[in-house]
């Protein structure tokens, strides 16, 4: 009997030691679950099976009050602005119309997670709408910006010299490490908008003299690193990227995402705004655009304009009205597009001092 009691004894206490153990595997499991979903995992470009570009103007992206009097964006447009680029998952977007750098970095850490490194330098607008850049954090490259904001021309309306890019025309460069050939080499745009000045009907003259320096600067930038450097110009260009006459400048060296593209796309499709005049039927242009040098032309995998949804998810169709554009986070649609840089890459390992 007393043998019998101590065996049924000696079960009870395994059981209980099996029970405590398997507590603690649980216990500690759930630690390390939590601690795997705080590691972020480095991505190397060559190991990226497409790297993701987006444009976005956020239109007029004021979130912090400052010292001029400003429209601070709704939180409910702010909020739609992150949902797109979450959806979407850009590794790097060019954004117009951004108030200040501080302003990105709020909007990243309080809508996007943190899950970019910010970039942008003030231009020349005097409302303080920039051109600015998020990178991904997780992404092992060595990024670095430079400003175009001070380049000069004179203007034959005035006959004076001034500063040409309303602006500002930042270069973002994208390299593996700080002493590597650049990988990438991603432009701002924000050309000047149709508004007429003194002597200049849609201030053609002043469209087309920015197109022309961009031209200028990108060679320069090609001279400086080397053939074989892949170049875009993104952003919003304030015109008829099909049809403006202002772009033939840029089309010397470079070429719409769009007309390289896998998938073909319609003029409508490729549509990124759309212009509402009085007692007119509504225009849709594509406004907003990639750019692309001839080292890029073979790595277009995509290229696409994104479309707003409803609260069902359903994609709206273009607004029909200026009343229905307002209801969406932008008046401007942004612009995807996929590379495939790997076989680029290998090209600049084997350029390298």
């Amino acid at each position: 009997m007393v043998v019998g009691a101590f065996q049924r004894v000696k079960t009870i206490l395994i059981l209980i030691l099996l029970l405590f153990s398997a507590e603690l595997s649980f216990a500690s499991a759930a630690q390390c679950s939590d601690l795997f979903t705080q590691i972020r995992v480095t991505r190397y470009l060559r190991d990226l099976p497409r790297l993701r570009l987006m444009t976005y103007n956020l239109e007029n992206f004021y979130i912090e009050a400052g010292g001029s009097k400003v429209q601070l964006k709704s939180p409910d447009k702010v909020q739609g602005i992150a949902e797109v680029i979450l959806d979407q998952r850009p590794d790097i977007l060019v954004v117009q119309e951004v108030q200040s750098q501080s302003a990105l970095e709020t909007f990243n850490r309080d809508f996007l997670k943190e899950r970019y490194d910010t970039f942008l330098m003030e231009g020349n607008d005097g409302r303080g709408i920039n051109v600015g850049f998020l990178v991904k954090k997780d992404l092992a490259v060595s990024v670095e910006l430079q400003s175009h904001k001070d380049f000069k021309w004179i203007d034959p309306v005035k006959n004076i010299e001034e500063v040409i890019f309303s602006r500002d025309l930042p270069a973002l460069i994208i390299r593996e490490t700080e002493l590597s050939r650049p990988s990438l080499v991603i432009f701002g745009n924000h050309g000047k908008s149709k508004r007429d000045r003194p002597g200049d009907p849609e201030s053609l003259k002043l469209r087309t003299a920015q197109i022309e320096a961009i031209a200028y600067i990108t060679q320069a930038y090609k001279q400086r690193f080397g053939d074989n450097t892949p170049i875009v110009v993104a952003g919003d260009f304030n015109t008829n990227v099909g049809t403006g006459p202002e772009l033939r400048p840029l089309r010397t060296d470079f070429v719409d995402a769009f007309d390289v593209s896998p998938t073909e796309r319609n003029s409508l499709d490729r549509s990124t705004h759309t212009f509402h005049p009085r007692g007119r039927h509504v225009q849709a242009h594509e406004m907003d655009a990639f750019f692309l040098n001839e080292m890029l032309v073979e790595s277009v995998k995509s290229a696409r304009v994104y479309r707003y949804r409803d609260r069902g998810g359903q994609e709206k169709p273009l607004p029909e009205t200026y009343d229905l554009r307002a209801e969406n986070p932008s008046d401007h649609f942004p612009v995807v597009v996929d590379l495939a840089l790997d076989p680029l890459l290998q090209v600049n390992q084997k350029l390298e001092p």
